[in-house]
């Protein structure tokens, strides 16, 4: 082991620019040992995370939305009874910040727990534009689309109101392959983790150390010396801080869905 000590995190603005950073716990162990997933293997498929009551899953690995192929996705999925077609599903593409991926599977999760109705419910596609005005974004209509971004414009929304059967997707603006990510989900994903994420994306921050930060956007973002405390529960193996501006995990088990509202 090196004695070297660690480089000092330090905070970057906005969350979308900020790289994928590295998670500093293990999520299919966070998984098993704070909400007892366990892992379900079958000849022939990938291993997948199931949930206790077997009505929720993650996995990763490739998956095919229409005519796009997501390569190496991490898939959060959801049905009314074992067995039963996808109600919902989130896929997360391995460039995505961690903050937003984690957070948003965990929360989950912890909604699976305390709120169970309010991720497994059947319900219509979701009202995209209202909650992403709520939370900020900008929306705006010609003759030809409907365009959506984040208050800053690092952030895109793929969205077609007209044709509710096709997926929504978050993706970085501006930036190179090889730094750029996107979340994909259906439209009956819960609205409380799509208004957690979006707002998130218009305010939310990020702890990297230096080298993690992408060169192709040091023009584009903030970087300023990280609160201590925050730093050091972010270091921490044990998993994330439960309390505080990233965690959507925490903010979405403290509150009702339908009461949340971000302004």
């Amino acid at each position: 082991m090196s004695d070297e000590p660690r480089p000092e995190l330090v905070t970057v603005r906005p969350l979308a620019l900020a790289g994928p950073g590295t998670p500093p716990f293990d999520l299919a162990a966070r998984f098993a040992e704070d909400h007892s997933w366990f892992s379900l293997a079958a000849p022939g498929t990938r291993t997948l995370l199931v949930s206790p009551c077997l009505r929720m899953t993650l996995e990763r690995g490739d998956r095919t939305i229409g005519n796009r192929r997501l390569n190496d996705a991490l898939v959060l999925a959801a049905r009314r009874s074992p067995g039963d077609k996808d109600q919902w599903w989130a896929a997360f593409s391995p460039r995505t910040p961690y903050e937003l991926t984690t957070a948003f599977v965990l929360g989950a999760a912890e909604l699976l727990i305390a709120d169970p109705d309010s991720v497994l419910s059947e319900r219509p596609p979701t009202d995209v534009l209202e909650l992403l005005s709520d939370a900020d974004w900008t929306v705006e209509h010609d003759s030809c689309r409907t365009a959506i971004g984040s208050p800053g414009g690092e952030t895109a929304v793929l969205y077609h109101p007209e044709q509710p059967w096709r997926p929504l997707s978050f993706s970085m603006l501006e930036t190179t392959s090889d730094l750029a990510w996107n979340v994909t989900m259906s439209l009956q994903t819960p609205p409380a983790l799509i208004t957690a994420m979006a707002t998130a994306l218009a305010g939310g921050h990020a702890l990297r150390q230096p080298d993690e930060i992408p060169a192709h956007h040091a023009h584009r973002i903030t970087v300023e010396p990280a609160d201590r405390r925050e730093a050091a529960l972010t270091r921490s193996t044990a998993g994330p801080p439960r309390t505080g501006p990233q965690s959507l995990a925490s903010s979405l088990s403290q509150s009702p869905p339908q009461q949340r509202r971000s302004r």
